[in-house]
């Protein structure tokens, strides 16, 4: 039972890394668009973070 749920963690966190690794490169590559996107990904990281920390 433990380390079932020790995994389940293992996985949502590689998830969120690599979500926020994509929201990054998306961000980085729109240069015109880069402020709207990196708000979009800034507030969509702390939503989640708010979420995970929560659970």
């Amino acid at each position: 039972m433990q380390s079932n749920i020790n995994s389940r963690s293992v996985v949502i966190t590689f998830i969120l890394f690599f979500f926020g690794f994509i929201l990054i490169g998306l961000a980085s590559l729109s240069a015109s668009e880069g402020t709207a996107m990196e708000k979009t990904a800034f507030i969509q990281n702390d939503k989640t973070n708010k979420a995970v920390s929560g659970a």
